[in-house]
This record gives C-alpha cells, structure tokens and sequence, in this order.
C-alpha cells in the first residue's frame, strides 16, 4: 500500500467539511453539485462555490453515515 506524498484530503461522498462555519457530510456528488447535509438539513452547493468559502475545509473522509429520517 502507497501513500501520496502531501496528499490532501478529497472532497467525496462521506467526507466531513466546515461550509459557512457549520460542520456538513457530503452525500452526493454529480457534476459540479454537491449534496451536503448538516446539523439543521442538506442542500446543493456547486463545487467552486463550495471550495471559495473563506473557512471551507476537508475536516475528515469517513464512509458514508446512514443519511437522517
């Protein structure tokens, strides 16, 4: 098993981001939409959108959590 030397964590589907100050899972991804889903609900946000945010980051890359009722 290799490791990528400097390797930045991805943005994909289980990923954990901080978006507009508040923790989200992604939980889809198609084309440029992502799906996200956070302590009050989900929407789509395009990716460059996403990526621009002064505070965005990738927090961690677990699997995907079962999505809420």
């Amino acid at each position: 098993m290799s490791t990528k030397r400097n390797a930045r964590p991805a943005v994909k589907v289980g990923a954990h981001v901080r978006f507009r100050g508040l923790k989200w899972q992604v939980v889809a991804l198609s084309g440029q939409d992502i799906r996200l889903v956070g302590p009050d609900g989900g929407e789509t946000v395009l990716a460059g959108y996403l990526c621009a945010d002064p505070g965005f980051t990738v927090i961690r890359a677990d699997a995907p959590q079962a999505a809420p009722k």
